[in-house]
């Protein structure tokens, strides 16, 4: 029917109107936009339909043949196909959709009768890259226009968030002054974690919750707070997000901040759990895990520089030189009863009732504190400090010559660091940009080597006695005695900090020692509820955040590409070529990772690394002098901290199930031989001349 040649408006009406009727379609007139989304929803569509058909034509012809699915990829693409070769070009086009091509595992909820085993499309292993390497929208679009004008993938996506599958629904944001809120699922989350760390035959998650701040510029105008949850039970599992904030500061209330994730984590407790591989799993909270100022800010309990600002105890401050200061050891211990129901003490809470409360999880017993902040960038910095600077008492300051004597070891004992510390030690003038994972290094490894002889009897062996003790509760099975003597070190660290450093070193973090050890005997080992998990994972809220505009929804669009094409193993551990993975370790023949300690107790030096039929043999050299380092009241040897000198002439063959754990090897010589050292890590022939400082590696992130 043609169109009236009258510009008549009412002739034009009557012409759709009658032209719609016959179509027996409602009256609407489309937009250029909605009629070509209806145009490629539908050749989407008619493309799913094809490649089902192939799919299921496919599975019965190999099933009739040969009883088995053997699904050839579409990754290796022949540039001589011709226009009548349209399987292929119907599989690249539609690639991005993972129901619609073979994969190598199939869903956890489904029947394994009904498992398809199938191969990635070349679409898709593109897709996984362009995320694995976090490619920009223009770095992506760049690349697949480059792709395109190949003839053997002309069919690929033109834009860059079709082919990694970005969300374009609009997402749900929650106001939470004086910013905005973004949440997700617990359950989802938990369960998509439990599938990435393969994990079958869960009867109780144990939950560790954690919150802080970071910014995501350098001005400090926008703050991110997440809130993370990490299954504590079982390892080799990441961090969970269950929720960010974004404003210009920190929420106003803490309630609201956490509102959404009281009601999830108390509905799947009233649910019995969650359901996963068609059973149900138990969720415990187990712990809160937060600095001092979040862990104020939560519990709705005045800050550290109050005057009774500790959740464990009813300590009293003493005001000194405008700051509070805690220097004895003994208080009354406060309850969960008392903190979480009658909130006794005006001078410790403020107004209001912490988000918590609503949560099965005791206010004091199960919010412990946590090693990283409270040791690491706590005491450790501020003893530092101390002997650098001499801020807190002048006869505790070191002379330049002494501190670089000090930078001259440590110079010479970083070509000795281990491969899994992620930064080799620094000078010490260096001290206020050590990051935590270097006071964590300096503390329980490299400082007593670095600072004997140096330091003066008194300050050196009290020192030794925060090392020792830190040592201990970072063990995972110490012996009672040991875990007694720790924490008996720890009081006479905090009592005498006043008489060596003076009477305003003994701060909120140095009174907070005096609870380590209860928390260990209440968790284990201080790495299972430190803050170094959730503080790596902070990093990818600066990684995924590509611009100042709209922050959350960029974080929510990356974590869904992730989860749909992000195919690496959590919690790996890279293995360098020429070396062999143990544990969580990598062993080889290089000084920086070649020493070991065995199960009968010997330390040795790997000098060669066998594979012989599959089964890894290692060449070794022991140690013939074996004794202690130091005595503050207990032998280093109970540390697992030795003085090793004098190699074995001949070499012996052991198995890697004959090791018993990595060591940190430091060299324990003169100044003058330390500054002689040469800086590369190929220098390996001192060993059988040196003295070392050998201890077991016992720190981990998890």
């Amino acid at each position: 029917m043609p169109f009236p040649s009258s510009h008549n408006f009412q002739s034009k009406r009557s012409f759709i109107a009658e032209k719609l009727q016959i179509a027996r379609k409602p009256i609407k007139l489309l937009s250029t936009r909605q009629k070509f989304r209806r145009k490629e929803r539908q050749r989407l569509s008619d493309s799913a339909k094809r490649n089902r058909t192939y799919i299921r034509n496919s599975v019965l012809q190999e099933n009739a043949d040969c009883n088995s699915i053997n699904v050839a990829t579409q990754s290796n693409v022949n540039c001589e196909l011709t226009e009548t070769s349209t399987l292929s070009d119907t599989l690249i086009d539609n690639g991005n959709t993972a129901s619609f091509s073979f994969s190598s595992s199939c869903n956890e909820s489904s029947d394994s009768s009904d498992c398809i085993y199938y191969e990635e499309t070349f679409q898709e292993k593109l897709a996984s890259c362009f995320v694995e390497i976090n490619l920009t929208h223009v770095q992506g679009n760049s690349k697949l226009h480059l792709l395109r004008s190949h003839s053997c993938f002309h069919n690929l996506p033109k834009d860059y968030r079709t082919i990694v599958n970005t969300p374009r629904e609009p997402l749900e944001l929650f106001q939470v002054e004086p910013g905005e809120y973004l949440h997700f699922n617990i359950e989802t989350k938990i369960i998509e974690c439990l599938k990435k760390a393969s994990l079958k035959n869960v009867k109780v998650i144990e939950l560790d919750i954690s919150t802080d701040g970071c910014t995501l510029d350098k001005s400090n105008t926008m703050q991110i707070w997440p809130i993370q949850c990490r299954i504590a039970n079982y390892s080799n599992t990441k961090p969970i997000i269950a929720g960010i904030y974004r404003g210009p500061n920190k929420p106003n209330d803490a309630n609201k901040f956490f509102k959404m994730f009281v009601k999830d984590i108390n509905t799947i407790i009233n649910n019995g759990g969650i359901r996963y591989h068609k059973s149900t799993i138990e969720i415990k909270l187990r712990c809160f895990v937060a600095d001092a100022p979040a862990r104020a800010f939560i519990l709705y309990h005045r800050g550290h520089m109050a005057m009774q600002p500790c959740s464990k105890c009813k300590v009293c401050g003493v005001y000194n030189e405008g700051r509070f200061v805690f220097n004895t050891v003994d208080h009354v211990p406060r309850t969960d009863e008392e903190y979480g129901r009658l909130y006794i003490g005006e001078d410790h809470h403020k107004e209001g009732r912490s988000p918590l409360s609503l949560l099965p999880l005791g206010m004091v017993s199960q919010v412990p504190f946590e090693y990283m902040h409270l040791v690491c960038l706590g005491v450790t910095k501020k003893l530092i400090t101390a002997w650098v600077s001499g801020k807190y008492n002048k006869q505790t300051k070191l002379s330049g010559a002494l501190i670089n004597t000090a930078n001259n070891r440590l110079k010479s004992i970083a070509k000795y660091c281990p491969y899994e510390f992620a930064r080799r030690p620094r000078f010490l003038n260096d001290y206020t940009k050590y990051k935590a994972t270097e006071c964590r290094q300096f503390l329980i490894y490299t400082g007593p080597v670095v600072m004997i002889n140096l330091l003066n009897d008194n300050v050196f062996k009290h020192f030794l006695m925060l090392h020792a003790a830190i040592r201990i509760l970072l063990s995972n099975s110490p012996c009672s005695e040991l875990v007694v003597f720790a924490e008996v070190a720890l009081k006479k660290f905090v009592f005498n900090c006043q008489s060596l450093y003076g009477p305003t070193f003994a701060s909120y973090n140095v009174h907070g020692l005096l609870h380590l050890a209860d928390d260990f005997k209440r968790y284990g080992s201080l790495n299972s509820f430190s803050a170094f998990p959730f503080e790596n994972n902070m990093s990818i809220f600066k990684k995924y955040c590509r611009k100042p505009a709209y922050p959350l929804q960029q974080l929510f669009n990356r974590f869904t590409e992730l989860n749909i094409h992000d195919k690496r193993k959590t919690n790996t551990v890279k293995c360098p070529s020429g070396s062999v993975k143990w544990s969580n370790f990598i062993l080889s023949c290089g000084i920086r990772d070649n020493c070991c300690i065995l199960l009968d107790g010997s330390i040795c030096i790997i000098v060669k690394i066998v594979k012989i039929d599959e089964t890894y043999h290692l060449l070794i050299r022991k140690f013939l002098n074996v004794s202690q380092f130091d005595d503050v009241g207990i032998p280093s040897v109970l540390l697992t901290v030795y003085k090793c000198q004098g190699l074995s002439a001949d070499a012996v063959s052991i198995s890697l199930n004959q090791v018993r754990g990595k060591c940190y090897k430091m060299p324990l010589a003169t100044d003058t031989m330390f500054s002689n050292f040469s800086s590369s890590d190929e220098d390996e022939n001192e060993a059988d001349d040196l003295q070392y400082i050998v201890a077991l590696m016992i720190h981990t992130d998890e």
